[in-house]
């Protein structure tokens, strides 16, 4: 079983880009008798909060967002524009990872015809969230949020761990 979410941050260049992002659940969560569900480690939270925006909300002018945070659409719906000119539109029930917290910012719009209500989680800005490890080279084992990825490259041969950690490190951001 996967979950599936949609990244949006700042690239490299400064412009803002979405990626999107599968994590695989593994089954063990579960209090005899219950038969186990499934779930995975994702990302470490920093407080919880709503936010609403009304149908005329003016959020067209390209700008960056206030803090990192996980974004769950209650109701209504909402469109993002990234710098590159790409767009997502996000309705009830999506579920989005805000990183665009500097350069060039994305824009957003209403598409609903009702109010648009985000349940969101406040993620800690990432130097808090990444602690560098002693010898100063970061990798996937620098954060328990990291969790899925350690245990997938302990299943692999040493040769193929590497090029794993790379591309994960790389899809990211944070190399």
């Amino acid at each position: 079983m996967r979950a599936h979410c949609t990244r949006f941050f700042t690239g490299a260049s400064g412009a803002s880009l979405f990626a999107d992002v599968e994590i695989e659940l593994q089954a063990g969560f579960a209090v005899p008798p219950a038969e186990p569900l499934h779930s995975a480690p994702f990302l470490a939270p920093d407080g919880t909060f709503w936010i609403g925006a009304p149908t005329d909300w003016k959020g067209g002018t390209a700008h960056p967002a206030p803090r990192r945070a996980i974004f769950v659409t209650t109701r209504g719906e909402y469109e993002v524009t990234t710098s590159d000119g790409a767009v997502r539109r996000f309705p009830t029930g999506s579920v989005l990872i805000l990183e665009d917290t500097s350069g060039e910012g994305h824009s957003t719009r209403i598409t609903s015809a009702e109010d648009c209500l985000v349940f969101a989680v406040g993620l800690p800005p990432l130097s808090a969230h990444r602690p560098q490890p002693a010898s100063g080279r970061e990798t996937p084992y620098s954060s328990l949020a990291y969790l899925p990825v350690r245990i997938l490259l302990d299943e692999l041969a040493l040769a193929e761990r590497e090029k794993v950690a790379a591309s994960y490190l790389n899809a990211f951001a944070i190399c």
